[in-house]
């Protein structure tokens, strides 16, 4: 799709089929190498727009929250009733005391209980999430190692043991969204891909009875496979800078060559 400079550069839209990644048509290809990794990572930390939350603890919070403004609500409704009646000299029907302090209790510990479970909930939803997604970080690491043997400077820090692919991951969902940052830095910088080499390999795995996800998967294998061994042979020039700016820059060089006078 066509976007302008004010529009969002990428979109995730979900169905209950399949999921959409939409980025610009004339983005420019690092831009949308890094479009489609962000959202891919929206899709695989599994989170969810407001239009598409289902019932869940955000909303329990919510109802307990608005629950606790209304006993705060009828709280303040009560005193007034209350000091109503004293003006004009009438008795109240009801306990007020009793009736006072039902209703603060009600109030605060409702409000109080929203604030904790909404506080508690990103929490508890990283606890449980962190088994699929240190699985992920690990089924990535055999893609990330043959990348960053090619690339070492794909990664900010320099690994200890970049080989160890380790299996109890402190702050996963940051490790994860950098990890694929690094292995689309990686496929960038390997250069063009082999579409020869991507078809011929989709097609093998597709005779042997693969679905079509594990063949187009085979295809892009096949071909990072001999990117890599394309670069090792010296055979690639990486490019430090963005082809488009480059030619821009390139343009400028020239208008003001021809500018010059002799």
């Amino acid at each position: 799709m066509s976007v302008e400079q004010t529009e969002p550069c990428g979109l995730w839209v979900a169905t209950g089929e399949t999921d959409y990644v939409l980025y610009g048509r004339d983005s420019p290809p690092i831009l949308r190498l890094q479009t489609i990794l962000h959202e891919l990572m929206h899709i695989a930390l599994r989170h969810a727009g407001h239009a598409a939350l289902s019932w869940g603890t955000g909303q329990v919070a919510g109802l307990l929250l608005s629950a606790g403004a209304a006993f705060g609500a009828a709280f303040v409704a009560h005193k007034a009733l209350f000091l109503g009646l004293k003006l004009a000299d009438l008795a109240p029907p009801w306990p007020e005391p009793v009736v006072t302090q039902t209703l603060v209790t009600f109030s605060v510990v409702l409000i109080c209980s929203s604030f904790v479970l909404a506080t508690l909930w990103k929490a508890v939803d990283g606890v449980r999430a962190w088994p699929r997604r240190s699985a992920m970080y690990r089924d990535l690491h055999a893609l990330w190692y043959l990348l960053y043997q090619a690339v070492p400077d794909i990664v900010l820090v320099t690994p200890r043991r970049p080989r160890r692919d380790p299996w109890w991951v402190f702050g996963v969902e940051q490790r994860l969204y950098r990890r694929c940052v690094e292995i689309g830095d990686g496929i960038q910088a390997l250069g063009p891909q082999d579409a020869q080499v991507r078809a011929v390999a989709s097609g093998r795995a597709a005779e042997l009875g693969w679905d079509q996800a594990r063949a187009a998967a085979a295809g892009e294998a096949a071909a990072i496979l001999v990117a890599v061994r394309r670069l090792e042979q010296g055979r690639v020039v990486r490019r430090e800078v963005e082809p488009d700016l480059e030619a821009t820059a390139g343009e400028g060089c020239t208008r003001r060559r021809r500018g010059r006078r002799p």
